[in-house]
C-alpha cells in the first residue's frame, strides 16, 4: 500500500509540472533575429518614399522651372508606392504622410508663384486622390500664367518710321521660344505692346488673358 501511495505521488508531481523530476522545460525556439533591425515604421516608409521621389525640392524663384524628367521620375515612384503600400494599415498610414507633404509643398509653390512646380505637384495630388477636385481651380490659374509668355526686350528700332520692339517670347506652358518684330498696337502669343516706356526704357504691354498691364525693361535700364 505504502509503495502504491508513493508511486502515486510521483505521478502527481510529474503531471502537476511540480518538481525538477524531469529537468527544465526546453525554451521555444523562434526565428526572430535579436540582432536584427526593427520594423520600419509608417513615418519611416514615408520617408522613404518622400526622399526617392524628391519631394522636398527647394522652393524656386517666382516662375521657376521644374524639369519634365523630375515630374515623370517623381509620378512613377508616386504610383509605385501606392501600389506597393496600400494594402495593410501600417503602408496606408505611411501613403497618408506622403499625401500631407504633398499637400503641404503645393501650397508652399502657390505662394511663391512657382506655377510649373504647382503644377506636377498637384498631378502627384492626384496620384493619391485621382477623384479629388480640391486642386481643380488651382490648376486653372497655374495654367493661366504658364501660358503667359516671358519676353525679353532685346531692341527699340525705328523701323520703316515706326518705333518697333525686338522681343524675345518664351512661352512656358509649351516650352517654346519666339523671336519676333512688333510695332505699337500689335498683338503676338497673346501679348499686345501698347506703347514705348520712358525714353526706350522699355515697353507697357497687356497680357490679354488676364487683362494685366505691365513694363518689360531693356536690359539694364531697370
Amino acid at each position: 500500500m505504502k509503495r502504491y501511495a508513493a508511486a502515486l505521488m510521483v505521478m502527481m508531481l510529474v503531471l502537476t509540472g511540480c518538481g525538477d523530476i524531469l529537468g527544465p522545460r526546453p525554451e521555444k525556439k523562434t526565428d526572430v533575429d535579436p540582432n536584427a533591425p526593427p520594423e520600419p515604421t509608417a513615418q519611416d516608409i514615408a520617408n522613404k518614399i518622400i526622399n526617392e521621389a524628391q519631394l522636398d525640392t527647394p522652393i524656386p524663384p517666382p516662375g521657376g522651372s521644374f524639369s519634365p524628367a523630375l515630374k515623370t521620375n517623381m509620378l512613377n515612384i508616386l504610383r509605385n508606392a501606392k501600389a506597393q503600400y496600400s494594402a495593410d494599415e501600417k503602408g496606408t498610414k505611411a501613403l497618408r504622410f506622403v499625401e500631407q507633404r504633398i499637400d503641404r509643398r503645393i501650397k508652399e509653390f502657390k505662394n511663391a508663384e512657382a506655377w510649373e512646380h504647382v503644377m506636377a505637384f498637384t498631378e502627384a495630388f492626384l496620384v493619391f486622390k485621382p477623384e479629388s477636385k480640391k486642386y481643380n481651380r488651382l490648376r486653372e490659374q497655374a495654367l493661366v500664367q504658364l501660358r503667359k509668355p516671358r519676353l525679353t526686350l532685346r531692341g527699340l528700332p525705328v523701323l520703316q518710321g515706326q518705333k518697333v520692339a525686338i522681343v524675345r517670347f518664351y512661352v512656358p506652358l509649351d516650352n517654346a521660344t519666339y523671336n519676333e518684330r512688333m510695332f505699337i498696337g500689335e498683338e503676338l502669343h497673346g501679348i499686345k505692346l501698347h506703347s514705348v516706356f520712358g525714353d526706350d526704357l522699355g515697353i507697357n504691354v497687356e497680357y490679354l488673358e488676364t487683362g494685366e498691364h505691365y513694363v518689360v525693361y531693356m536690359p539694364g535700364k531697370k
